[in-house]
């Protein structure tokens, strides 16, 4: 009888405090063989990583894009790490923090061993976290359509989105606040509520921003400079 094949996992390690991780993820990272981790979530969840193989998985590896970390030869180790694990039948997990669905450094390990049907356990993303902290419901009554995006170098983009209306939920991965929110008020009065949600996920350290279009930016002047990890809101479906 051969040997049973290993299994291959992305998994979410929540946003934030480290208890914002599911019970499902907590279990199956025990269960695992090899983890791969960036540093700081290894060193976050130190105590359930002890003793275990464990190997930072890099930023961005297998995505075509100009943020993808990788030197010569590190994504290669990496294919024949996770290959040569699996077919050995042990457990691999990546830990991603925040979804590992939405805008992850770790979703380009998806399509790289989609050949080994990688199972993803979802988790806490910035964007769960960050409308918890804002405690209203970002629909309004219901009737306000919502839409989670970044800005990037991709002005053309921002534009189409802001000329539907809708509520812009906006990652901050590179972005020009005060460009960005001159390019919304094109669509946009200046009284529209904008919101910034900063370390989303973190009890003791998280803040919200809360403004308008028009003050927003001398707003968030006062907390420069602003953490990487904020989210911006943008629309009617915010107004309280």
């Amino acid at each position: 009888m051969g040997q049973e094949a290993g299994k291959f996992y992305l998994v979410s390690a929540g946003i934030g405090d480290t208890d914002n991780i599911t019970l499902r993820a907590y279990k199956l990272i025990q269960q695992a063989d090899i983890v791969l981790a960036m540093p700081f979530v290894s060193k976050l969840f130190a105590d359930v990583l002890a003793g275990k193989e464990v190997h930072d998985p890099g930023h961005a590896f297998f995505i075509d894009a100009d943020f993808n970390t990788a030197q010569d030869g590190e994504e290669d180790k990496i294919r024949q790490l996770i290959r040569g694990a699996v077919g050995q039948g042990k457990i691999v997990v990546v830990m991603d923090f925040g979804d590992p669905t939405i805008y992850s450094p770790q979703s380009g390990y998806l399509r790289e061993f989609a050949d080994l049907n990688p199972e993803v356990v979802p988790g806490i993303s910035s964007f769960n976290a960050a409308n918890a902290a804002l405690g209203q419901e970002i629909t309004g009554n219901y009737d306000h359509p919502v839409v989670l995006s970044e800005v990037m170098e991709y002005s053309e983009r921002l534009d189409q989105l802001a000329a539907s209306g809708a509520t812009l939920i906006l990652f901050s991965m590179r972005m020009d606040l005060a460009d960005t929110i001159g390019q919304l008020k094109k669509h946009y009065p200046g009284d529209t509520p904008a919101v910034i949600v900063c370390h989303a996920g973190l009890r003791e350290t998280q803040f919200v921003l809360r403004a308008t279009l028009d003050s927003i930016v001398e707003e968030a002047d006062k907390q420069q400079p602003l953490p990487w990890d904020h989210l911006l809101y943008v629309g009617e479906g915010l107004r309280r």
